[in-house]
């Protein structure tokens, strides 16, 4: 990860930088400019040194080293100058002319560091003659350290200098110029931007009001766009919830419509109880359960005495009324402990789940007593019923029990009405 700095520290910072390198290289420049000033500025005095020396010996005839006429014989002379030229600091003296080599003054050994070299060219005896002086550098370099070491302690106070005027002019000023349209930014509220101001210290600056402009638009075309999006968020919302709203009131729609369908196609319009197809799918189920759990399973089928007479002396609607208030009085009586359906006519059926013939019998009898008692708005109107009972034996079909629970009833009819008639197999063994 990067690591984050003041923007204001790396301008001074890189003012600085530049400033520290212009100054070396014009530091440099002079120091380079100071060393040759200062070998010259030698050669000068070692030039005066001779000349004077020769002039005081010559006379004033003399105007130049190079149009003397010297005179190797004076031996004084030559001791004058070598004298002289070694309090100069001049390490070597020679004589050279065309085929001869002489030294005068010779203090060069290998220690000595590097030497500069001066040739003054004379006449002698008409012969011309080079008097060539060694110098050594270490005066120079001990003028050229000092001097250098005078350059760099003004560097580092001008350095400071400069970095405390950056600091308190640039880093100062700059963070004041920013920190103020910072506080002014965390504060901004877009759902109602005001205009940046900033620093009134920095207005006079066409770069700061340049800035500002610029950042104002931007906020206000922040602040315009999310009023867009925000609208169109609420016309988005308005549409979604209408949308939803049409869904579930479809949807409701939808399910008010399957349960009809499903009242329709499964239970009786008139006795609103069970009708016959729902009634065979589940007497399928409970008969492949009660195989499967070996468990008990009983069947009662209701026929309704002399209902043919009721419809024929009272009308259908009052026959309807018999059989809505019969099956009513089914549900009553049986309540969650069995399934009622019409079986077709004036006919009914009760599956009773887990329960064993003899109570299924005590519920036939209770369901036939109850029917006789009851009342019609027509005093005449006497409704009674006969019923088969029975329960599915070890082994047997659903369809063996239905046949033996249907001649129960039948017999039930045929051997006197509003009675019940209980089947228990032929061996009067039912599924224990």
């Amino acid at each position: 990860m990067t690591k984050c700095v003041r923007f204001t520290h790396f301008v001074a910072c890189n003012i600085l930088g530049c400033y520290v390198t212009i100054s070396v290289i014009v530091y440099g420049a002079l120091l380079f400019a100071y060393h040759a000033e200062v070998q010259e500025k030698q050669k000068r005095q070692i030039d005066n040194t001779i000349y004077l020396l020769i002039q005081q010996i010559k006379g004033s005839s003399v105007t130049s080293l190079g149009s003397t006429d010297l005179s190797l014989d004076d031996s004084g002379l030559f001791f004058e100058v070598c004298h002289q030229l070694d309090r100069e600091g001049v390490k070597g003296i020679f004589l050279q002319s065309a085929d001869h080599y002489t030294p005068i003054l010779d203090h060069i050994n290998k220690e000595t560091s590097a030497l500069e070299t001066w040739v003054y060219p004379f006449s002698a005896r008409n012969q011309s003659m080079r008097l060539s002086a060694y110098v050594s550098n270490d005066k120079v370099w001990r003028v050229f350290i000092h001097r250098l070491l005078w350059y760099m302690g003004l560097l580092f106070i001008q350095t400071a200098i400069i970095y405390l005027l950056l600091y308190y002019f640039v880093v100062r000023g700059l963070g004041m110029a920013v920190s103020g349209i910072q506080q002014e930014l965390s504060q901004m509220n877009l759902d109602d931007p005001k205009r940046l101001y900033g620093n009134a210290k920095f207005l006079r600056f066409l770069e700061y009001q340049w800035i500002l402009n610029g950042m104002n638009k931007i906020i206000h075309g922040l602040a315009a766009s999310r009023r867009e999006l925000s609208e169109l968020n609420s016309q988005l919302e308005e549409k979604v919830a209408q949308k939803t709203q049409s869904l579930e009131e479809k949807n409701m729609t939808l399910v008010q419509l399957n349960k009809k369908l499903y009242t329709l196609a499964n239970t009786d319009s008139l006795t609103q109880v069970y009708n016959r197809t729902r009634f065979d799918l589940l007497f399928r189920e409970h008969v492949a359960m009660a195989e499967h759990k070996e468990t008990y399973l009983s069947l009662l089928l209701i026929d309704l005495d002399n209902f043919k007479r009721v419809n024929d002396q009272f009308g259908h609607q009052v026959g309807d009324h018999v059989l809505y208030v019969t099956a009513k009085l089914l549900e009553s009586v049986v309540m969650n402990d069995g399934i009622v359906a019409r079986w077709g006519g004036e006919e009914f059926a009760v599956l009773l789940p887990h329960i064993a013939i003899d109570q299924a019998q005590h519920i036939a009898e209770t369901l036939r007593q109850h029917l006789e008692e009851a009342s019609f708005d027509d005093p005449a109107i006497h409704i009674t019923m006969s019923v088969g009972v029975s329960q599915l034996l070890l082994g047997e079909s659903g369809m063996s029990l239905l046949k033996r629970t249907d001649a129960a009833m039948y017999q039930a009819k045929n051997t006197g009405r509003n009675q019940v008639i209980v089947d228990t197999g032929p061996d009067e063994k039912g599924i224990s």
